[in-house]
């Protein structure tokens, strides 16, 4: 068993050099899925209740063009907390910071090699806590958060709802290691009935805020979904957030329904692959991730098959502004028995394929996991990246 105690305490150390720091504002960045939008809410209650400024982005990835626009700004006593991405790029982070301001990488992605002194990294991986099914970024941050003050403690349902959002049950349906230590802080406002657990406070169960939560982050990304997301936290998931996220979460469906008519998804050997036309711009690049995951439930996709989904970074970040990427998302998810195989060490994990092929093109890595995985590369090599990853394979 892996022992928890050692990335305790080193979340108490980076919590307390983070409040002697007395900056003269926190710039918070943070994902826009269940696990990175509660992170993003632990993060800025624990920095509100210090009584200090805060600047907040929820960006679908830490595009190192929103971070270059961003960090061009700071007046010079700023501190940055980076929650649930940036570990997969480090030196990209250290580039654009040029070791100005200390950073806080709350994160329990795969760690990339670089980076600087100026990055405090808190990241289980480096413990040994297996970060994609013991560990969510939200467990993190609110580890963080209670280290910071006691005062914090009521923050810890929404660390256990990132590791809800992430999917990470054992067999029986109940959170383990990290997420259950968190869990342990939790009143009886969440219970574990019937194989899942139920959040009293809004009348609903985790599965249940989870898919309302990644349709308001998701499908809603350009249209203020992230900050209903963030404000149903505080005032509770009444039926006009759960509304809202299903109307969005019906519009993507009708897009996909009426796009899956074309000949859309191409395969050779074990790979098959597939790109999203422009009529999902609206809906945000989790849309790739998504509809890869869709593909593969509804049998579209063989269960021993490595599937690609590509897609085109919107132009429009919200909160920033019009950004020139020319860049396309990469997903990559797994077939079932696939899966299990990779689990049983008998096929590969997605990080030893997608992120070299990625790095070979100089593309930039973020936000990778064994079985789901996330780059992103120019527009125009869509084709290279095939052919890379079928070497690998």
């Amino acid at each position: 068993m892996v022992e928890i105690e050692p990335f305790i305490e080193t979340v108490q150390h980076a919590a307390n050099e983070f409040t002697s720091s007395s900056p003269g504002r926190v710039v918070l960045f943070h994902h826009n899925d269940t696990d990175g939008l509660t992170s993003g809410f632990i993060i800025k209650k624990a920095v509100e209740r210090l009584g200090w400024a805060l600047s907040s982005y929820c960006l679908e990835k830490p595009y190192p063009e929103a971070l270059e626009t961003i960090f061009s700004d700071f007046s010079g006593n700023e501190v940055v907390v980076i929650a649930d991405f940036g570990s997969g790029m480090l030196g990209e982070i250290s580039r654009v910071n040029k070791g100005n301001q200390p950073v806080y990488l709350l994160d329990h992605h795969s760690l990339a090699e670089g980076g600087d002194s100026s990055i405090t990294i808190v990241n289980p991986l480096v413990f040994d806590i297996p970060g994609h099914k013991e560990c969510s970024a939200s467990a993190v941050c609110y580890l963080f958060a209670k280290a910071i003050s006691p005062f914090n403690l009521d923050l810890a349902s929404f660390g256990v709802l990132g590791a809800i959002g992430d999917s990470m049950y054992d067999a029986s349906g109940e959170l383990t290691g990290m997420n259950a230590h968190v869990l342990k802080d939790v009143d009886t406002a969440v219970t574990f009935e019937n194989g899942e657990y139920h959040y009293k406070e809004y009348g609903l169960t985790g599965k249940e805020l989870k898919q309302s939560i990644d349709s308001l982050g998701s499908f809603g990304y350009q249209r203020g979904g992230p900050d209903l997301a963030l404000k149903g936290f505080e005032d509770g998931f009444s039926w006009q957030y759960t509304d809202q996220a299903a109307e969005f979460a019906r519009d993507f469906d009708k897009d996909l329904e009426r796009w899956e008519g074309k000949d859309s998804i191409q395969s050779r050997g074990e790979l098959s692959w597939f790109a999203l036309d422009d009529r999902f711009l609206q809906y945000g690049v989790k849309s790739v991730g998504l509809a890869c995951e869709r593909f593969l439930e509804s049998g579209k996709v063989g269960v021993n098959q490595y599937l690609v989904g590509f897609q085109t970074i919107p132009e429009l970040v919200p909160g920033l502004g019009r950004i020139s990427f020319n860049k396309v998302k990469v997903s990559m998810r797994l077939g079932a028995s696939l899966l299990e195989r990779m689990n049983a060490g008998e096929a590969k994990p997605l990080t030893d394929i997608l992120v070299p092929a990625t790095e070979s093109l100089g593309g930039f890595v973020d936000a990778c996991h064994k079985h789901a995985a996330a780059t992103v590369i120019d527009c125009g090599q869509e084709d290279a990246l095939i052919e890379a990853i079928e070497r690998l394979l």
